[in-house]
């Protein structure tokens, strides 16, 4: 599976999200929204998920990866998606990324972002003064 693109959607009055039809059978019907820390959502399919969860689960034991792990399960939900490609996202992660009605999607691999429109839109403008330095890993 690779996710690539950017869809522009609307959540509606019920708090649901369509997930691209192109990207419906790569998610599944049970998928895993995350809260980021940069502001914004990611959706996962289960068995994407499943490898993150697995990597965060084989750190180090101590108190300092049970706050890891603390941390970063307790910002994660269950999502079902519906035969229509529709789920619901919960309020409280509506507010984390500060979603409204217009958002974008964007195809990160193996994974979706959610971003409201309105701050993805100025994340554009900050791209666009990006240099090839900004990526020196990355072939083009």
């Amino acid at each position: 599976m690779l996710i690539l693109g950017e869809f522009r959607h609307t959540i509606d009055q019920a708090n649901r999200l369509t997930v691209p039809a192109k990207y419906r059978d790569d998610i599944g019907a049970d998928a895993v929204l995350y809260r980021a820390p940069e502001g914004c959502l990611f959706l996962y399919s289960n068995a994407e998920f499943e490898k993150i969860a697995d990597s965060v689960r084989s750190g180090k034991s101590g108190a300092r990866s049970r706050a890891r792990i603390r941390n970063f399960f307790s910002d994660t939900v269950g999502a079902t998606v519906d035969r229509t490609g529709r789920f619901i996202i919960p309020p409280d992660y509506l507010t984390a990324a500060n979603l409204k009605n217009d958002v974008v999607l964007l195809g990160c691999a193996n994974h979706f972002e959610i971003w409201d429109a309105e701050v993805y839109g100025k994340l554009m403008e900050e791209k666009e003064t990006a240099s090839d330095d900004d990526y020196p890993d990355i072939v083009f």
